[in-house]
């Protein structure tokens, strides 16, 4: 490697990689030289020559290098696949999983916050500072070949081998913690018209926010843990479930209303049914039972050998799903006849929900995973990413969405064919979700007794294919240097930043 002044005056000459050097990268203030090579190793230079330290970071050639803005972490990437964060002193500090068949290039943010990284698979990932994953950015139909964020952060560029220049504007996931309950929360719901949110806790109280998480009112009433809290399709009722073997009913300002007592059995989840006459009630001896609150009536079905523990009605009222601790997901007509069996889950089935159209069921269980069901019976997917208990599932209100919460504190999104779309680290275990009717949050409570509010309105990346666009000379703006020192990316395209 050779140093040079931008007047072009030779200042010094780097010797040492066996390969040669492919990466290099400056700190701030150009105080410290990283070089990384064809062979995996890692050469820490001072810019006087003097060599610090070399050791080997990667299992394939080192493709590209970056310094955060603060000088303090380098980034990275290698035909390994991996992506990996180091102090400014070589010692590694994060591990990413980055892109299979190879991370061609890593970029922090101007603050730091923010990495960016892109693979020959084709797309562009964002990380967080902890190494949290939090957007998936696809339309490149070719690798990508470099990144380059604006000043501001607000825009990030790629460029790709499918010879085209894209714009993104990554809407990072805004989080809000809600605070008073004093211990776990169990379940969230909002109400119809996303204006109100229901939280359920094993501190044995209800309490009511507002959307601006405002704490508007506490439910005091049942004596022990609350399983589960739903608001009535008309949002004019909530309906609970408590380990007190009680179900209860409250008005929409928190007013009680009337309570079905069922002995001393756990109650572990109740819904109401679209129609809004009955109650499905899940129970610790694996009972279900049916209530109508008008009439009185109970009705009860059996065939779960266990616990009860999550129940979904079909969009129109004519099919019940039951999740068990028999592995099982049982599908029941409304006369309480058992229509099918679903069988795959290896445990504890925690969750079960319909899908919008009624087609689907979706799944998640102490195995880890979470399955998609068609109505017929047959598995469609199975979705595995968590490394603990898939405690809660949901589909989004458009149905493209699916959420998953799992002990292991994470949360992930992915769309209907099983791509991850983002993945959020919380700070324990996810015990429940609820999207907004609107489509714009999602509420996750969590086994540290807060809840988080996850502004999820902006699921999939701005991108603008740059081929004909007015942003194309800006964007070939910055990468212009690295095209400038990359002669064989030009030879390669030679149209790529050309006027057309």
């Amino acid at each position: 490697m050779k140093l040079w002044t931008p007047a072009g005056q030779l200042l010094n000459t780097l010797s040492g990689h066996s390969g040669g050097a492919i990466a290099v990268a400056f700190s701030s203030g150009a105080q410290q030289l990283v070089s990384g090579a064809g062979d995996g190793t890692i050469r820490l230079w001072k810019t006087s020559g003097e060599l610090i330290r070399t050791f080997k970071a990667h299992q394939g050639s080192i493709d590209n290098i970056s310094f955060s803005k603060d000088g303090q972490r380098f980034a990275t990437s290698s035909q390994d696949g991996k992506i990996k964060v180091w102090s400014a002193n070589g010692k590694l500090l994060q591990v990413l999983s980055g892109h299979p068949g190879g991370t061609t290039y890593v970029q922090f943010g101007p603050n730091g916050q923010v990495l960016a990284s892109g693979g020959v698979d084709q797309t562009v990932k964002l990380w967080d500072r902890s190494g949290n994953l939090l957007k998936i950015l696809r339309g490149h139909s070719g690798g990508v070949i470099s990144l380059q964020f604006s000043p501001d952060g607000q825009t990030l560029a790629s460029t790709g081998f499918d010879q085209t220049i894209r714009l993104w504007q990554p809407n990072h996931p805004t989080l809000t913690t809600l605070e008073g309950h004093i211990s776990r929360v169990q379940d969230v719901h909002f109400s119809p018209d996303s204006q109100l949110l229901a939280s359920g806790s094993a501190d044995r109280t209800i309490k009511l926010w507002d959307i601006d998480s405002k704490l508007l009112k506490t439910l005091k009433g049942h004596t022990d843990t609350l399983n589960s809290v739903e608001f009535k399709p008309d949002g004019q009722q909530i309906v609970t479930a408590s380990d007190d073997g009680t179900v209860r009913l409250w008005k929409r300002n928190g007013d009680f209303l009337q309570r079905l007592q069922l002995g001393n059995i756990q109650i572990r989840a109740a819904t109401f049914s679209p129609d809004q006459q009955w109650i499905a009630i899940a129970r610790e001896d694996g009972v279900i039972n049916l209530w109508n609150p008008k009439k009185g009536s109970l009705l009860t079905l059996r065939g779960h050998h266990g616990p009860v523990l999550w129940l979904s009605y079909s969009p129109n009222g004519q099919q019940l799903a039951s999740a068990g601790s028999d592995s099982l997901v049982k599908l029941w007509g409304v006369d309480g006849k058992l229509l099918k069996n679903f069988r795959g889950h290896q445990g504890w089935v925690r969750s079960v929900h319909f899908s919008p159209d009624g087609q689907t069921l979706l799944s998640g269980g102490e195995d880890g995973s979470a399955k998609l069901w068609s109505i017929a019976g047959d598995l469609v997917m199975t979705l595995k990413q968590h490394t603990d208990v898939v405690q809660q599932v949901q589909f989004s209100p458009n149905g493209q969405t699916i959420a998953t919460g799992s002990d292991d504190r994470s949360v992930v999104l992915w769309n209907r064919e099983g791509e991850i779309l983002r993945m959020f680290k919380m700070q324990s275990a996810v015990l429940g979700l609820n999207f907004s009717p609107d489509n714009r949050r999602l509420a996750i409570a969590t086994a540290d007794g807060t809840i988080k509010l996850w502004k999820v309105n902006h699921l999939h990346s701005e991108q603008t294919d740059l081929k004909r666009d007015d942003h194309y000379v800006v964007s070939c703006e910055w990468l212009k240097d690295y095209l400038n020192a990359n002669p064989s990316v030009q030879k390669m395209f030679p149209k790529l930043c050309q006027k057309t």
